[in-house]
């Protein structure tokens, strides 16, 4: 398995046409995580290359998904998605158990438009931090996304 298990990257809706070469010449990476997924209205989805199975919650409202490795498989992660712009991927590997928190976010200015400027991660409700860990196992827990 790869050493390298996590890009993250916002791709501001341009995942299926300018960024697409990018993504298509990842090979190391086990998870690709994003935020701002171009939804395409045709194919109900967004785009997601070969070597990679998509994690998302299909809708234009969403803002962040997974890509996870297909070598991977499907019975070695889980995904939970906690309204269009948290989710979280929980990923378990031979040797540990790793939670990954994928949030996208914008503040508002005065007018209630939403500004690029002024970043910082929401603090996650205690439900949301519940849910990515476990007293029976130890889970390493990152959170990413953009300040």
């Amino acid at each position: 398995m790869s050493k390298t298990i996590l890009i993250q990257y916002n791709c501001g809706h341009s995942n299926g046409k300018a960024s697409r070469a990018l993504f298509d010449s990842f090979e190391a990476p086990i998870v690709i995580a994003l935020q701002e997924p171009a939804y395409n209205p045709l194919s109900r989805s967004t785009y997601c290359p070969a070597k990679y199975q998509l994690a998302y919650d299909a809708k234009p409202e969403t803002r962040v998904c997974f890509m996870i490795r297909r070598d991977v498989g499907e019975s070695r992660w889980s995904r939970k998605q906690f309204g269009p712009n948290v989710a979280t991927l929980t990923l378990r590997l031979a040797e540990e158990i790793i939670s990954i928190i994928n949030v996208y976010y914008i503040t508002q200015d005065k007018e209630g438009h939403g500004s690029r400027r002024g970043r910082r991660l929401p603090k996650l409700s205690s439900r949301q931090e519940g849910r990515c860990s476990s007293s029976e196992t130890s889970i390493r827990t990152t959170r990413i996304g953009e300040e």
